[in-house]
């Protein structure tokens, strides 16, 4: 199967649409799958909420059609699971309201699966917001979870600034870490 239009050869060239099938075979076998039962079944189920999202024209006579049903039935699988950080940022702003924060971490955006935060150049409340952005992150959609949930902090000045937090820095490691982006100011 082959998932027609979308980001394919013709938006980004064949050589690189091959390359990125080679390099990520996986993806294709698991798109194939998706597409398979929800031919079959006529609908997807998300496996991170159990949302089930019905496809009439999976099997359409209309190659643009059931084009177009594919890419529907393999990003709701993968993107349905976009909950689970909507589920972390109401659980990190009612941790800063409850801390009374709120002068110095602000949520201020989300892209897919990223939160954007202000947090104000304090050691301390960097650290702290670093522990509870991964405790929030990664906490188990439910008791049947099989893969853990992983979560990281960039800290920057500007997106070209992002340096990742790794999940156990300690205060020293962070701290050399605002240092080094002070000096390239």
């Amino acid at each position: 199967m082959n998932i027609r239009d979308g980001a394919g050869p013709n938006k980004y060239g064949p050589d690189l649409y091959k390359a990125y099938w080679e390099t990520y075979g996986g993806v294709k076998v698991y798109n194939d799958n998706v597409i398979r039962q929800a031919m079959k079944d006529g609908f997807v189920i998300s496996k991170f909420s159990g949302l089930r999202l019905w496809l009439p024209s999976i099997n359409a006579a209309d190659e643009f059609v059931q084009a177009k049903e594919w890419r529907v039935a393999c990003n709701f699988t993968i993107q349905s699971g976009n909950f689970l950080m909507l589920r972390a940022i109401h659980k990190m702003q009612r941790w800063i309201e409850e801390e009374g924060l709120l002068d110095k971490v602000k949520l201020i955006l989300t892209v897919h699966d990223s939160v954007y935060l202000y947090v104000k150049e304090d050691l301390a409340i960097i650290s702290l917001v670093n522990k509870k952005v991964v405790e929030f992150m990664g906490e188990p959609y439910d008791a049947n979870q099989t893969l853990p949930l992983t979560a990281e902090l960039d800290i920057g000045t500007t997106m070209l600034d992002f340096k990742t937090i790794k999940d156990n820095f300690d205060d020293n490691a962070i701290e050399d870490l605002l240092k080094s982006l002070g000096e390239r100011e």
